[in-house]
């Protein structure tokens, strides 16, 4: 078992959907979780981003997934999962020089995540990943 820096490919695909997401300002922000996270990660490992995303936005951010997910490779497939109590998971295979790659992108309003999370924080957030545009969901919060 291993860690997001040890599969090049993984790493290279989330790299670039965070990119295109980084200085969209109605994107509030984009969380790793799984086993990217957890250590666990293997070949068979994908990647698994939560969008957090400006409420009247909403609608126009998750439209434009397409040109997300393209900044990343050419998609062999993607799909809408039918998932419980998840409207929008959006599943990519990308072929790579070392085999496929699999990205989980799951896309909320942020006033949902307001919601369940009462101290919900973009700009701590960001500071928290190092500007880098990605928190860890099991990442503490910055007071805890």
């Amino acid at each position: 078992m291993g860690t997001l820096d040890q599969f090049p490919e993984h790493r290279r695909v989330l790299d670039a959907v965070v990119a295109a997401y980084r200085d969209d300002p109605r994107v509030t922000g984009v969380l790793l979780g799984g086993s990217n996270v957890a250590g666990g990660m293997d070949g068979y490992s994908d990647v698994d981003l939560d969008v957090v995303v400006a409420d009247a936005a909403f609608d126009a951010v998750f439209a434009e997934r397409d040109r997300v997910v393209a900044a990343a490779g050419r998609p062999l497939y993607r799909f809408f999962a039918d998932v419980p109590g998840s409207d929008h998971l959006y599943v990519v295979l990308y072929d790579t020089p070392a085999g496929p790659v699999k990205l989980d992108v799951e896309y909320h309003r942020a006033g949902e995540q307001q919601a369940r999370r009462p101290g919900y924080d973009h700009a701590r957030q960001q500071q928290q990943a190092g500007g880098q545009g990605v928190r860890r969901r099991d990442a503490p919060a910055a007071d805890a």
